[in-house]
This record gives C-alpha cells, structure tokens and sequence, in this order.
C-alpha cells in the first residue's frame, strides 16, 4: 500500500486555514461570518489593475524572466520604494508569486537543515510551516498582550542565540499582533544582528497599516546592515490583491550580494511567474496616494473597534481590554 511521506504526515497544519471549514458549514447553515483569521482588506483592488488585465490582448502566456519581469521590477523601484525612502536599485529585488513564498525562500537560502531562527511570538502562524519544512528550528521570544506586545529587551533575543542560529525573523508591523517597531527597535535589533552575524529577514506587508504618529522604519534602512538584511514585501495588503497569485505581486530583496545572485538558480524552478498578467500591475504604482487616502479612511473606522461592538459579535470573546495603544 502506498504511503505519503513522513514529513507529509507530521506538516502543521496552517491555523488561518484550520477555520474555514467550520467558517463554510456556519455560512450554509445562514449564519454571518467575519472572517478576522485572514489578512484580507476589505478596501477596493484598484481599479486601473483590474482594467488593465481585462483589456489584455496577449495572444499566449509565456515564462517570464526567474527573478521577475523587469518592467516590474523597475516600477516597484522608482515608483514605489525609492517615494517611501527605501532606496534600491533594480538587482537588488526579485518578484516571487506570493509574500509567504518570500519568507519561505528566505529561510531556504539563509539556513541548512538543523539551524535555528529567532522569532518574536504570537507569529504568522505560517513561519512555523516554512521552518517545519526546511528543517528549521524557530526559537520563540514571547511578548505579552498586558503590555501591548512589546519588543522585549534585546538581551532577551541574545539568549537564545546558538552556534546555530543563522537569522531573526521579524514582522513589522506584527502579524497577529499589530505590534509598530519603533526606530529604535529596529537599530538595536541590526545592532544584534550585527554583533552575531546574524539576518534579520523582515516581513513588511502591513507596512501601510501604521496608525501612529510615529512613521513606519524599514529594516532597509538601519544603517551599515546592507549584508544582513532581507525584506519581504507584498502588494497584497496595500492595494488589496490577495488573490493575484500568477501576478508575481509580492517582492524579495535586500542589498545582501547573494541576492543579486544566489536566489535566481532557486527561483527558476519553483517561483517564476506569469509574463502576461504580471505587466498589469504597473497601473497601481502612480496610483498610490490614492490607496494612501483609502487608509486614511480605514483609520476613521478604528473608534469603533471597542469591547462592546467586539462582544456583540456572535462566536467573537474578548480576553484583553483595548485601549489606543
């Protein structure tokens, strides 16, 4: 009788996904669902990219370039990071299908089977499945809901610093937390990093879901890190493509000299992406301060994310209180 692998049998199972099943039988049976367990803005996809591949005349679909369309990447460049302050140049980034993908990747070219990666918990539940699959320990770092979920001391992350530890992996702003680094987490996390030749592999794909007063600070820019850090990124949230998965939509780069080079080789066998969809997405980028406004009108909602209105939500339980932090 045949059998599925091992590793097949002892993956963890992704938590977001645990709950559809049980989402789909209530919503059969009439019951309103919200769907808080999926990082899914409810803001419109802009609708120049949704033209854009209505009107798209190509007559066949071909391989694109492995580290992504170059018409692209040039657009997320110029018109997108270098307006933020994250100043890279076109090598330096590759398209991937998929923000998660991204981190995966990152795991694969950072670490060997048997090394370690600190992480601060509650995490994205999926870097558990990335670690599980390329045998990789997560050592956690536990934050604290009484305290907002604070970064914790950096004496804290250097505890469990191992001779096989290779990188620290941050969520920035957190997913599940929402927990914002300040500046100066950040410098002290590269200080870290730094002082343990370690990579910090920094997943900002809420980047734009910032509410403070404080601006959002990238690990791109902690200065005299250029070797050390990977960033993660996706077009998923901020202009609310989730589901544009042959888009090549999300972004790995750093200005580490391996990702010029290193990640191609990996990339033309599992990530390529779609030459023909994938063009459309250079619609959004002139666009943005539009999808800027949109989040000034998100944060107009946040008053009414309270104790009662959370309570008055059928299956919804409130353990904390919420207060403007």
């Amino acid at each position: 009788m045949t059998k599925i692998s091992r590793k097949s049998e002892l993956m963890p199972a992704s938590a977001i996904r645990k709950l559809v099943p049980f989402a789909d039988a209530a919503k059969s049976s009439g019951v309103k669902v919200y769907h808080l367990n999926v990082g899914q803005p409810d803001i419109k996809s802009p609708e120049c990219a949704l033209e854009a591949v209505r009107q798209n005349t190509l007559d066949h679909v071909s391989y694109s370039n492995s580290a992504g369309l170059m018409e692209l990447r040039k657009g997320l460049v110029e018109k997108y990071y270098k307006k933020i302050g994250i100043d890279i140049e076109v090598p330096e980034l590759i398209v991937t299908v998929a923000g998660s993908e991204g981190v995966n990747l990152s795991l694969q070219i950072t670490c060997d089977e048997g090394d370690e990666v600190i992480v601060l918990e509650p995490f994205y539940t999926n870097y558990n499945t990335f670690a599980f699959m390329n045998g990789i320990t997560l050592k956690a770092v536990p934050t604290d809901i009484r305290n907002g979920f604070k970064v914790p001391e950096m004496s804290e992350f250097e505890k469990l610093i191992t001779p096989r530890t290779k990188a620290i992996l941050i969520s920035n702003p957190g997913n599940p937390t929402g927990t914002l680094y300040t500046k100066e987490n950040m410098l002290a996390l590269g200080e870290v990093a730094k002082k343990h030749d370690l990579f910090l592999i920094s997943d900002e794909v809420y980047r734009e879901f910032c509410y403070t007063d404080e601006p959002h600070f990238s690990a791109m820019n902690i200065p005299g890190l250029e070797q050390n850090v990977i960033l993660v990124d996706s077009v998923s949230k901020r202009y609310n493509l989730c589901g544009c998965r042959l888009l090549g939509s999300p972004s790995l780069h750093g200005r580490c000299d391996f990702i010029r080079n290193g990640p191609v080789d990996l990339l033309a066998e599992l990530y390529s992406s779609n030459d023909s969809i994938v063009s459309s997405l250079r619609h959004v980028f002139p666009h943005f301060s539009e999808v800027k406004h949109v989040f000034s009108e998100v944060s107009r909602y946040r008053p009414l994310l309270n104790e009662e209105s959370l309570r008055s939500m059928c299956g919804c339980f409130v353990q904390c209180s919420l207060s403007e932090s």
